[in-house]
């Protein structure tokens, strides 16, 4: 039974994972240059 709900859990948290992908790499992306540029600048 524990098995049964940790299959589904981590099914729905791929899920999860899968649909904020593309928006943290939208708003992780300027972030992560704008942190380049003020490091090297």
């Amino acid at each position: 039974n524990w098995w049964k709900l940790n299959r589904k859990l981590k099914n729905s948290l791929g899920i999860v994972i899968t649909r904020f992908h593309k928006p943290i790499i939208f708003t992780a992306g300027p972030i992560m240059q704008l942190s380049l540029q003020t490091f090297v600048g």
